[in-house]
């Protein structure tokens, strides 16, 4: 690299700096005297990048460029360095991501234009984290590295010639390293001989590998995050996972989960034009029953504070396969309307429910939901949380349940 200076007598012909050759793996700042050029007037400042050998794939970071007077018989860290550094609170989830909240004592020294914050990795690199003219920084939901122990701050004071003061550290210590949580979702539940079933990993991150069990199924066990699975036989059959890693295992077993039958390829939405009731209405052309019209650019709406419900009468007895829900971007309106947390529920009497699948944070326009195949005469779509943000009127353009007749 070569720093080129144009001058104002002459501003298309550059002059060019050498840089010195320095380690390429990591950050480092190049100070080139312009005492020579004293009392000439640089009209353009020019970065230069060349190689003696052809070089495929490269990556040149620039970080800061700046021009400073000269401090003659002054340190170049012109600032003191940050005191009182410390950790004022940590709140862990999942045991690999943390909030924190840091802070120092504010120096006194009116030249301070900012503080910057930085993260030393296990490896001893920065990761920069941000700025901040205070002297309280908050750091949102960074992630563990590998299996840390402890992560370290780094502060510095930046005067208003951007010299960096001497750093400060601070560290805090993470709890131990979670054992993984085995979880996983299924594409249809219910399906003809031979047909193709999705499986999908949702174990916790720190999984390391996976151990899937098909009994009866092809293949009948699988390493893979998205196995695909075929049962050439009907019946119904059991899926088994278990999610492992240095620091432990766990397992889950879902019952009952796939049903092959002849008769799958006949499940239908059961919900479309059945009777709904609900909680509320937001107006007159909103009420429950514009939930199953089958009009995607109708809908159900109701106000006031979470749960809402929504209940079909099915009229009559059916094995259930599979919700299906359209939020509010499916109708046209923003997708921070779109449903965040619902509960889907069967009832043999519109009285007693049995919940069937909850969800959290869904953000999708359209939410599809398989279940292991089950009877019920009433079906019940409970809103725990309306929206993505804090706005608790419900917005449903269909409400679709799968199945046949019993």
């Amino acid at each position: 690299m070569k720093v080129g200076l144009s001058f104002e007598e002459n501003p298309e012909e550059f002059v060019f700096l050498k840089t010195k050759k320095t380690n390429p793996n990591g950050w480092y700042t190049e100070t080139i005297p312009l005492e020579r050029f004293r009392g000439k007037q640089i009209a353009a400042i020019s970065l230069y990048f060349d190689s003696n050998k052809k070089i495929e794939d490269y990556t040149i970071n620039i970080g800061q460029l700046s021009v400073r007077k000269a401090q003659i018989g002054k340190n170049s860290a012109s600032l003191p360095t940050v005191s009182g550094l410390k950790v004022t609170d940590v709140d862990f989830e999942d045991g690999i991501y943390a909030d924190t909240r840091i802070k120092w004592d504010r120096l006194s020294d009116t030249d301070v234009k900012r503080y910057e914050v930085y993260r030393i990795k296990p490896d001893g690199t920065k990761e920069f984290l941000g700025a901040t003219p205070n002297h309280v920084y908050y750091v949102q939901q960074f992630r563990r590295i590998a299996k840390e122990d402890e992560t370290v701050f780094e502060v510095v004071a930046i005067d208003q010639q951007y010299r960096h003061g001497e750093t400060a550290r601070v560290n805090f210590k993470w709890p131990p390293y979670p054992e993984p949580t085995a979880d996983f979702s299924v594409d249809k539940t219910f399906v003809t001989p031979g047909e193709k079933v999705t499986f999908f990993n949702q174990s916790s991150e720190v999984t390391e590998t996976l151990s899937w069990e098909f009994p009866e199924g092809t293949p009948s066990t699988s390493t893979k995050d998205q196995p695909v699975v075929t049962y050439e036989q009907p019946g119904t059959y059991s899926v088994t996972l278990s999610a492992k890693n240095s620091e432990g295992e766990d397992v889950i077993t879902k019952e009952a989960l796939i049903t092959v039958s002849e008769k799958a390829d006949e499940a239908t939405n059961i919900a479309q034009g059945k009777p709904a009731s609900a909680d509320g209405a937001c107006i007159k052309t909103e009420q429950p029953k514009y939930a199953v019209d089958g009009d995607p650019s109708s809908k159900w709406c109701a106000l006031g504070e979470e749960p809402h419900w929504l209940t079909i009468d099915l009229g009559g007895e059916y094995l259930v396969s599979k919700f299906v829900v359209k939020h509010a971007e499916a109708g046209g309106e923003s997708a921070s309307f779109n449903t965040s947390g619902f509960k889907l529920q069967i009832s043999q009497d519109g009285e007693h429910w049995t919940e069937v699948k909850e969800v959290k944070g869904n953000k999708y326009a359209v939410s599809h939901h398989p279940v292991p195949l089950t009877n019920a005469k009433y079906a019940r779509l409970k809103i725990t949380k309306a929206g993505q943000g804090s706005g608790s009127t419900t917005r449903i353009y269909e409400f679709e349940v799968y199945g046949i007749k019993n």
